[in-house]
């Protein structure tokens, strides 16, 4: 594991806590479920070849990060001024 992945995971639960504090609403239960997504696919491959790693990710994650982006550049924009 390369060493900005591992900083990723360990810090992931200091991240989820400090968004969940500052800004509780739906909004924010939507992106940290498409968070868990990810990181679900991210689990059910570790130790995988890279080739399997790959089009797993391409075929389950590649979606969902499609998604959860359209979703919070959506929210984005709600509340953004213009």
């Amino acid at each position: 594991m390369d060493r900005s992945s591992r900083g990723l995971t360990q810090s992931s639960p200091h991240i989820r806590a400090s968004i969940k504090m500052k800004h509780p609403s739906t909004i924010t239960t939507q992106v940290l479920a498409h968070i868990a997504s990810l990181y679900q696919v991210e689990a059910s491959i570790r130790g995988s070849p890279a080739d399997e790693w790959r089009q797993i990710r391409q075929t389950h994650a590649k979606p969902l990060a499609a998604v959860g982006s359209m979703e919070l550049n959506y929210h984005i924009r709600s509340v953004a001024p213009n």
